[in-house]
């Protein structure tokens, strides 16, 4: 079906806080932001703040059991802008949506980590400056 979207993760309606890196701008600090929903492959969150769909990011948050299907383990994610939406009577905001392409987790109480790609291979990643 064309122009249609199928999500291929569950996606789950929590607010977590995060933090995000527009990658190549390195003089610009990280900034703040409360996702409205997040799944394993992607997150969607409301600021202000000047970002563009392709843009690369890095994003760092605590990713809760539910959506791991293990303990909650903080995640290093690479990944783009996806989607802008304006805001709108549900969201005070503009509303953005990043698809990770690369994650690393680091679970709670371990010294252990693990490096997922999440739909694409690493060596794109890396070619897109994902990382």
């Amino acid at each position: 079906m064309k122009g249609m979207h199928r999500r291929q993760r569950v996606r789950y309606d929590l607010q977590i806080p995060l933090s995000v890196q527009r990658l190549g701008l390195p003089l610009v600090p990280p900034f703040t932001a409360l996702s409205s929903n997040v799944s394993a492959s992607g997150v969607c969150f409301c600021t202000t703040l000047p970002l563009k769909v392709g843009m690369p990011v890095q994003i760092t948050l605590m990713m809760p059991g539910e959506v791991t299907g293990d303990s909650s383990s903080q995640w290093h994610c690479w990944g783009q802008v996806v989607r802008l939406q304006p805001k709108d009577f549900f969201h005070q905001e503009p509303s953005v949506g990043v698809k990770f392409h690369y994650y690393q987790a680091h679970r709670a109480n371990s010294a252990n980590s693990t490096d997922q790609t999440s739909g694409e291979s690493l060596a794109a990643t890396h070619s897109r400056g994902g990382r």
